[in-house]
């Protein structure tokens, strides 16, 4: 019997990836962040505002009297900070597709990529949300092994093109996968 060996490697030693130059997210899809941005920033107004006219109502040993105007002012801004982090964010995000895998980016603070190898790739769906499909947008979802959330969404893509990166994956994951053809063809001989 071979004895087990797990050798340290050295980082300076593994290979370089490549750069990857990352695809936006659909010029389109940006309305559809700033429509959600501006439905939060209205929230916000809204329980800034309540706040402040109602304060009345709540009682007085909450001593919100005194701070009814540096509260009101607080929400508020917390919206139009959601609005203009919502902005800058969207220039962040990007998808490139290659030869065996999908990366994702996003995060303007934190940022993420996401890697889904094609051979982990148990399924995917397109999901044509009512704002984005007046756009002609869609969302891309890519399911992998263990999970019923999908492990990868790539929102603001073209409806074709998301079909076409579909179509792609699928012709990489299939030939790993056996087809009720080849069991035929197996059962037959």
């Amino acid at each position: 019997m071979e004895d087990f060996v797990n050798n340290q490697v050295e980082v300076s030693s593994i290979p370089t990836v490549e750069e990857v130059v990352f695809v936006g997210l659909d010029k389109q899809y940006f309305k559809i962040v700033l429509f959600w941005a501006i439905i939060r920033l209205l929230l916000c107004f809204v329980i800034g505002l309540s706040v402040f006219f109602f304060s009345d109502l709540v009682e007085t040993a909450l001593s919100i009297e005194k701070n009814k105007y540096v509260l009101s002012l607080f929400i508020i801004c917390i919206g139009i900070c959601n609005v203009i982090l919502s902005v800058l964010a969207f220039k962040q995000k990007g998808y490139a597709v290659r030869k065996y895998d999908i990366i994702y980016q996003t995060g303007l603070i934190n940022k993420k990529q996401i890697v889904i190898p094609f051979n982990r790739v148990q399924h995917i769906e397109v999901y044509e949300g009512a704002i984005a499909r007046i756009y002609g947008l869609c969302e891309l979802e890519f399911f992998t092994a263990g999970g019923q959330m999908g492990d990868l969404s790539i929102p603001g893509l073209k409806l074709q093109d998301a079909e076409r990166i579909k179509a792609y994956v699928i012709t990489k994951v299939q030939p790993l996968a056996v087809t009720e053809d080849s069991l035929n063809t197996e059962e037959n001989e």
